[in-house]
C-alpha cells in the first residue's frame, strides 16, 4: 500500500519541525511493523511474547447496529465482604462502623469493585449482550484505594483483559489507558516506556499488529471495528490530563511534547479516514473539559473535533463516574486558553452546577457547525451504582450482512413474541401508572431517592482533605471559559494556538453527526445495578437483622440483577413501526415509503426480554424509562435537549436524578466546605477528619 504523505495536513506540517517528530509522523499512518521499524531509529523492546494470545482473526459477523460502552471497572482483589465501609472495605475495624461491605460492593461509597462485581457484570454481558453487539469500547481504570506496585496493576489488568476476551469472543474490543492503570497514578512519561511495553503484552489481542510501534511510543491506536466503514481511535488522555506533571501540557513551543505528538498523529489519522470516506469514534478515559485538560491540550482537542465534525460521529469518555454530556464550541477555541489564577483555581463548584451554567448561557441562535457533543458514561465501580451503556447506531443503508437479513419484525409479531418465564421472575421494575393530575416528577424522584451515603464519591470532591496547597493546586472548573482573543499582531503571540491558522474545517449538515443517516448514533440504553448491597454480608449482622437477611437471601437466592435505568429513545422507537405490507403502489407516498423502509429495517434498541414489563406493551404511550424522548443523538438533538433542560425545572431535576442515580443534591450548595466536601456527611473519625485520597478530579 502506498504510504500517504503526513504533510497533506497543513496543521501537522506546522508542528513537525524536528527530525524526531518527522520520523514519528511516518509512523502515524497505519503501516506494517516491518515498514515502521525500517524508518524509525528507536529500538523496539519487550514486544509481546509468543505465549500471549494472538490477535484473533475476527470473522465477519452480521451487524446488529449496537455497541457497548463500559468504563471504570476498578477491580479490587483486597475487597473484603463484611468489612468496614469507612476503611474502603478492606478491614473489619472499627467494629462500631455500622456500614458493612456487601458481597457485590457498596453503592454510593468510596469502596472499589470486588472481583465478584466484575465477574457478575461480565457474566451478565456475556449472557445477554455478547451476541447482540458489534464491538466494545472500554475506558479502563484500576483500583486506587490501596498502594499498588506496577506489577500488581498490570496483573489485575491482565485478568480483566482475559475476562473481556472470554466474554466477547470474535468481537472487536477497544480499551484505553486510565489514570489508575499506571503507577504513580496520573503520571505517565513520554514513551517508549515500561507502561506502553507492558500494555502491548496485555492488550495484544485488542491492538492491531500494525499499530504496535505507534502504541509503544504513545499508548494510543486506531482499530477498524467495521472494516472500511467505522474506526475507533483509542486516545491516551494521560498526555493531556493536567494531573500528569511528567509532560509539557501541549505547550505550543514544545513540538515533541507527547501531547502535541498525539494530536499531530490524530490530525493525520482523521484526514486519512476522511479521505477513505470512513466515520470515526473517538474514545478515551479522561473527558476533554477545561477542568481536566491542560489549557493548550483542551484547545487542540476542541480544534480537531470541530475541524473534523463531518468525520467524527461521537466522543466517548469515562473517569468522572457520573452520567452526563457536555459540548465544546468554537467560541472557546477562537480565543486564547489561559491558566486560571490561584484564586479561580481554588473555587469549588459541583459538576452539575457547571453544566447548568453552560446550559443557561447557550446562545439563543447558534450554528451546528460550531459544536460537538461529548458523552461521559457512569462507571462500573459503585461510586453511585454500577452502570453501562448499549448504544444503537444506524445501519439501515449498510450493504453488508446484518441481522435484518434474517429477521424482520412487525408490530404484530413483536407483540406476540413471548418472553421466557425466567425473565419474568424478579422483573419488579414498576412504571408510571399516573392518575390525572399526578406530578410525574414527584413520582420519579420519590421512586429514585436514595439515602445520602456517609462518603459520597462525587464530582464535588477533588482534593485530599487537609492538604496545605489547595490555593495553588486546586482544580479548575469544567464550564466554558470564553476568554478574550489575544492580540495576534504582537510578535510574542504569533505562536499561540489562537493566532495560528486553523486549517480546513470539514462540516456538513448531512454528515452522520448532524443528520440521521448511515452510522449515525440513534440512542442508548443505560443499565444499572440498583440492588447491589441489598444483602449485607451476614457475618457483619446480629440477631434479628441477621435472621432477616438470611431469610431474604433464601427468598431471592439469585445475585442482584442489572436492570434498565432509562433510554434516550422515544417510546415508539422501542417497538416496530406499524405494518405497511398492505400499502399498494397506488397509495404509496414518499412519507409512506420511508416508513415502510424503517419497518423493514427496524432493529430493537433493546431485546424484548431485557425491557421492563411495561415497555413490552405495544400500546404504552408514556414511561419513566423514556425521559428524554430523543429522535437520535445527532448534534442538533443534543442541543435541543440542552435547551429543554434549561427551560424546565422538572426536566433538570429528572436529569440530576439520573446523573447522581437518585442521590438528593438539591441542597448541596449549602453543604460544601472550602475543600468541596459535604460537611454534614463526612463526620469525624477518632477525633479527626478521615484522610480520603482522590485523584484530583472527583474520579477514582
Amino acid at each position: 500500500m502506498l504510504m500517504p504523505s503526513p504533510f497533506r495536513s497543513r496543521t501537522a506540517h506546522r508542528y513537525l519541525h524536528t527530525l524526531d517528530a518527522l520520523l514519528l509522523s511516518f509512523l502515524l499512518v497505519d503501516i506494517t511493523f516491518t515498514q515502521a521499524s525500517a524508518i524509525h531509529t528507536v529500538p523496539i523492546t519487550n514486544l509481546p511474547s509468543t505465549s500471549s494470545p494472538p490477535t484473533p482473526d475476527v470473522r465477519p459477523r452480521k451487524l446488529h447496529g449496537r455497541f457497548l460502552h463500559i468504563t471504570d471497572i476498578h477491580p479490587d482483589e483486597y475487597y473484603k465482604p463484611g468489612s468496614a465501609v469507612s476503611q474502603f472495605c478492606h478491614r473489619n475495624k472499627p467494629k462500631s462502623d455500622p456500614d458493612r461491605a456487601g458481597k457485590y460492593g457498596v453503592g454510593f461509597s468510596e469502596c472499589d469493585s470486588p472481583l465478584a462485581l466484575a465477574n457478575l457484570t461480565l457474566e451478565y454481558l456475556r449472557d445477554e449482550w455478547a451476541d447482540n453487539i458489534d464491538f466494545v469500547i472500554c475506558a479502563h481504570d484500576n483500583d486506587n484505594q490501596l498502594p499498588r506496585t506496577p506489577a500488581a496493576i498490570y496483573q489485575m489488568n491482565r485478568l480483566i483483559a482475559n475476562q473481556m476476551r472470554e466474554t466477547f469472543p470474535n468481537i472487536p474490543i477497544v480499551p484505553s489507558i486510565g489514570n489508575n492503570d499506571i503507577w504513580p497514578h496520573n503520571v505517565m512519561s513520554p514513551g517508549p516506556n515500561g507502561i506502553t511495553n507492558e500494555y502491548i503484552n496485555i492488550w495484544r489481542s485488542f491492538i492491531p499488529f500494525s499499530s504496535y510501534q505507534v502504541f509503544q511510543h504513545g499508548g494510543y491506536f486506531a482499530k477498524e471495528v467495521i472494516p472500511d466503514h467505522v474506526v475507533v481511535i483509542s486516545l491516551n488522555t494521560m498526555y493531556w490530563y493536567d494531573a500528569n506533571k511528567a509532560v509539557g501540557g501541549c505547550d505550543s513551543h514544545t513540538q515533541n511534547d507527547p501531547g502535541n505528538l498525539q494530536f499531530d498523529w490524530l490530525d493525520v489519522q482523521l484526514n486519512l479516514y476522511r479521505e477513505r470516506g470512513m466515520q470515526v469514534i473517538l474514545m478515551g478515559h479522561v473527558p476533554p473539559t477545561p477542568g481536566n485538560y491542560f489549557p493548550d491540550c483542551h484547545f487542540r482537542y476542541g480544534q480537531l473535533a470541530i475541524r473534523y465534525q463531518d468525520t467524527i460521529i461521537g466522543h466517548f469518555f469515562g473517569h468522572m463516574n457520573v452520567d452526563h454530556f457536555f459540548w465544546l464550541d468554537v467560541h472557546d477555541l477562537n480565543m486564547e486558553p489561559t491558566e486560571p489564577d490561584p484564586i479561580f483555581r481554588s473555587y469549588k463548584v459541583a459538576l452539575h452546577e457547571d453544566l447548568r451554567d453552560d446550559i443557561s448561557n447557550l446562545p439563543k441562535r447558534l450554528h451546528s457547525d460550531d459544536y460537538i457533543v461529548v458523552n461521559v458514561a457512569p462507571s462500573i465501580i459503585p461510586a453511585y451504582l454500577p452502570s453501562f451503556r448499549i448504544f444503537q447506531y444506524n445501519i439501515t443503508d449498510y450493504m453488508g450482512a446484518k441481522v435484518t437479513d434474517d429477521q424482520v419484525y412487525t408490530l404484530e409479531s413483536w407483540d406476540a413474541l413471548r418472553v421466557p418465564e425466567e425473565e419474568e421472575e424478579g422483573d419488579d421494575e414498576e412504571d408510571w401508572d399516573l392518575e390525572e393530575g399526578d406530578d410525574e416528577m414527584v413520582v420519579l424522584l420519590e421512586e429514585r431517592k436514595h439515602p445520602r451515603p456517609q462518603f459520597a464519591r462525587s464530582a464535588y470532591i477533588d482534593r485530599q482533605l487537609g492538604s496545605n496547597d489547595v490555593e495553588t493546586t486546586g482544580k479548575r472548573r469544567h464550564h466554558h471559559r470564553h476568554p478574550e482573543m489575544p492580540d495576534c499582531s504582537k510578535p510574542e503571540n504569533k505562536e499561540k494556538y489562537a493566532c495560528r491558522p486553523w486549517g480546513p474545517r470539514h462540516a456538513n449538515s448531512t454528515s452522520p453527526s448532524r443528520q440521521n443517516g448511515l452510522w449515525s448514533l440513534l440512542g442508548y440504553a443505560q443499565y444499572y445495578l440498583p440492588d447491589i448491597d441489598r444483602l449485607k454480608h451476614e457475618d457483619s449482622l446480629e440477631g434479628k437483622e441477621r435472621k432477616k437477611s438470611v431469610q431474604e437471601a433464601k427468598r431471592m437466592k439469585k445475585p442482584p440483577k442489572f436492570k434498565l435505568e432509562y433510554v434516550t429513545f422515544d417510546i415508539d422507537a422501542l417497538r416496530p413501526p406499524p405494518n405497511m405490507t398492505n400499502i399498494t403502489a397506488m397509495t404509496m407516498t414518499p412519507e409512506l415509503e420511508a416508513l415502510r423502509k424503517k419497518q423493514r429495517h427496524w432493529i430493537p434498541p433493546v431485546p424484548k426480554h431485557l425491557l421492563p414489563r411495561s415497555l413490552r406493551q405495544v400500546n404504552r404511550t408514556r414511561s419513566k424509562f423514556t425521559p428524554y424522548e430523543m429522535e437520535d443523538l445527532t448534534i442538533p438533538n443534543w442541543i435541543a435537549l440542552a435547551r429543554r433542560l434549561g427551560k424546565s425545572k422538572k426536566m433538570w431535576k429528572r436529569f440530576l436524578g439520573f446523573m447522581y442515580m437518585g442521590l438528593d443534591v438539591e441542597d448541596d450548595s449549602n453543604l460544601v466546605d472550602d475543600f468541596g466536601v459535604q460537611v454534614e456527611e463526612i463526620g469525624v473519625v477518632d477525633g479527626r477528619r478521615p484522610q480520603l485520597v482522590f485523584d484530583g478530579q472527583g474520579a477514582f
